[in-house]
């Protein structure tokens, strides 16, 4: 006996019962879902390939900086900074 509620036949003590039997189901249903991701996570860190691959920068990504200077680079200058510096020269 658990927690007294199984002797007593009162609406109160079955809407007890109905409820702790609710958030059973859901607490169980929760583990069984966090142990199913965890298994999928082992399975994908068994498959990934230890070894390095035919192409090294498929596994360095690039950094937001990086990206972000070669797009600067390629780039035409700013119109408004141009014509500034022009007149700072003169």
């Amino acid at each position: 006996m658990r927690n007294g509620l199984e002797k007593c036949k009162c609406i109160l003590c079955t809407l007890l019962k109905r409820q702790e039997t609710i958030i059973r189901r859901r607490y169980d249903r929760e583990i069984y879902w966090k142990r199913l991701q965890l298994d999928r996570i082992y399975d994908t860190l068994n498959a990934s390939p230890i070894g390095p691959t035919d192409n090294f920068r498929i596994q360095t990504p690039m950094s937001f900086h990086t990206v972000r200077t070669q797009r600067n680079q390629s780039a035409p200058p700013n119109k408004k900074k141009h014509r500034k510096t022009i007149l700072n020269n003169q």
